[in-house]
């Protein structure tokens, strides 16, 4: 009698494991489509972010803009068109991107970096080029966007305060030359 229930409860023993065998096949292969399918998610989305840039970022890993402001007549996506090109130091980077978000050509805000004396006295032409595009980016917040000055005044004072590091001399004539051309 107890071998009988000796060799009925190895079979039993058997049968559990081979259930639980299964079972841990099934979670495995479960884990493994979820896997697959996750990777092959990650890669159609990293494909559209790719071709989405190609379109929209000239690949210069910038953030894609609105068309120029010129056309868009609402001041709060001029606003954001501008500000979105704004560095984490606080200068811009003088761009076609910057251009357009003020609705001016980039050819004619372009010849006036080299002929301005105060811009000259900055050593680095890349430095020259970060002040005369947060002085264009203040100068247009300014005059064109002044009704939305709560809302960017934070900008602002970051942009002064880069600005104030490198001791330009003659700011206020760079202020003026780019009132003339905003």
């Amino acid at each position: 009698m107890m071998t009988s229930t000796r060799s009925h409860g190895r079979e039993r023993d058997r049968d559990r494991d081979r259930d639980r065998g299964s079972e841990n096949q099934s979670t495995a292969s479960k884990k493994k489509r979820a896997r697959s399918r996750s990777r092959s998610r990650s890669r159609s989305r990293s494909r559209y972010d790719e071709a989405a840039c190609e379109d929209d970022c000239d690949n210069d890993n910038s953030y894609p803009i609105a068309p120029a402001s010129s056309t868009n007549t609402n001041p709060y996506a001029k606003m954001g068109n501008l500000l979105v090109l704004q560095g984490t130091q606080g200068s811009f980077t003088f761009s076609s991107q910057l251009a357009n978000a003020m609705g001016v050509s980039f050819a004619s805000l372009q010849g006036v970096i080299d002929s301005l004396p105060a811009l000259l006295l900055v050593a680095d032409s890349g430095e020259r080029a970060r002040v005369w595009a947060t002085v264009l980016a203040l100068t247009y917040l300014n005059n064109k966007l002044a009704d939305l000055a709560a809302a960017w005044e934070l900008v602002a004072q970051k942009a002064h305060g880069w600005l104030a590091t490198l001791n330009v001399q003659q700011l206020d004539s760079v202020f003026t030359a780019a009132k003339g051309l905003i």
